[in-house]
C-alpha cells in the first residue's frame, strides 16, 4: 500500500540522515585527533633530525662522555619547556650512542645511582613537570619487552609510531597519556628514539560532544584502537585501557 511505502521510504531516509549524521561527526573528531598527534610528530621529528646531525657533530666530539650527555639533557629540557601541554619528553639511545655506557654503570637503588640512565649505563633520559617542578627521570622500561613498544616499534619500521594511550597518574590527576615516538636515523643508522607524551583526555571530550550531537546523546560512542582496546567511551570514561569485550 501507499503507506507502507512511505513508511518504508521515511525509514530509509532516517536511516541514511542517522549514517550521514555520524559521518560528519566522526569526519570533524578523527581531524581534531590527527592534528594533535601530527603536531607532536612534527616536534619529535625535528628533535630527532637535529640529534642525528649532533651524534658525530664537532660540538659533540669536543666534550666528554659525561658532558656530551649533559648537554644532551639540557637540549631536551629546552624542548620541553617550549611545549607546555606536553606530559614528557624521553631521548632513550642505543647503547654506548654517546660514549661508553660503562662509565656510567650503577647498583639500582644505589648511592651512585644516575638520573637519565639505567644501571646498565644506557642514557635513556626522562622530562617531566609536576607542581610546577621540572623532574629528570629514566625511560626504565626501555628493555622491558612488555612495555617498550614505544622504543621497538619505530626501531624495527624506521619510521613514527603512536602508542596507544593509557592511564597515568601525574600531580594527582589521572591522564589517557599517549606516546609519538620518532626513530633517529643517521644514514640508516637507528641510534634511538624521541619520544613526545601528551594527554588524550581530549579525546574522551570529543567522543562526549559527539555522543550529545547524535540525536541527543540518546546513543553511546566509542573510539577503538587498532587493537580492540577502548580509547574513550561516551557513557563511562573509566573504561579507557580496557577491552572492548569487556564493554557491556
Amino acid at each position: 500500500s501507499s503507506t507502507e511505502e512511505t513508511i518504508e521510504v521515511t525509514s530509509k531516509a532516517l536511516t541514511q540522515n542517522g549514517l550521514d549524521l555520524i559521518l560528519s561527526q566522526a569526519d570533524k573528531q578523527a581531524e581534531a585527533i590527527t592534528n594533535q598527534i601530527e603536531n607532536a610528530q612534527f616536534v619529535a621529528q625535528t628533535f630527532a633530525n637535529d640529534i642525528a646531525h649532533l651524534s658525530d657533530s664537532p660540538v659533540l666530539s669536543a666534550l666528554s662522555d659525561k658532558e656530551k650527555r649533559d648537554y644532551l639533557t639540557d637540549k631536551l629540557l629546552g624542548l620541553f619547556k617550549g611545549y607546555p601541554d606536553y606530559l614528557g619528553m624521553m631521548l632513550p639511545l642505543e647503547p654506548n650512542v654517546i660514549g661508553d655506557d660503562s662509565g656510567f654503570t650503577f647498583t639500582d637503588g644505589g648511592e651512585n645511582e644516575l638520573d637519565g640512565h639505567i644501571s646498565s649505563g644506557q642514557f635513556v633520559p626522562y622530562w617531566y613537570e609536576e607542581n610546577g617542578q621540572y623532574i629528570l627521570d629514566k625511560v626504565s622500561s626501555v628493555v622491558d619487552p612488555a612495555k617498550n613498544a614505544y622504543y621497538t616499534c619505530p626501531k624495527n619500521r624506521s619510521a613514527p609510531c603512536l602508542i596507544d594511550p593509557d592511564k597515568f597518574d601525574l600531580g594527582g590527576v589521572t591522564y589517557l597519556l599517549t606516546t609519538v615516538s620518532v626513530p633517529i636515523l643517521k644514514e640508516g643508522s637507528f641510534l634511538g628514539v624521541v619520544g613526545v607524551d601528551f594527554s588524550a583526555n581530549f579525546v574522551q571530550q570529543l567522543v562526549e560532544q559527539s555522543d550529545t550531537q547524535l540525536y541527543g546523546g540518546k546513543g553511546a560512542v566509542y573510539l577503538v584502537s587498532s587493537d580492540a582496546n577502548i580509547i574513550a567511551y561516551s557513557e563511562n570514561a573509566s573504561m579507557a585501557g580496557q577491552a572492548l569485550s569487556q564493554a557491556n
